[in-house]
């Protein structure tokens, strides 16, 4: 995944951030995702 980013964006810091960026808003999504199951569960497992 990184490597065709590097391909698209010709700079390689550019790049490994943008993979960053996704992997968070995906880790973001999810975790919200799962807070959202618990919280009525565990009020304490939302952040």
């Amino acid at each position: 995944m990184l490597k065709n980013l590097y391909f698209f964006e010709k700079n390689e810091e550019k790049a490994v951030k943008r993979g960053m960026n996704l992997l968070n808003r995906a880790f973001e999504s999810r975790k919200n995702d799962i807070s959202d199951t618990f919280s009525v569960a565990n009020p304490l497992a939302r952040t």
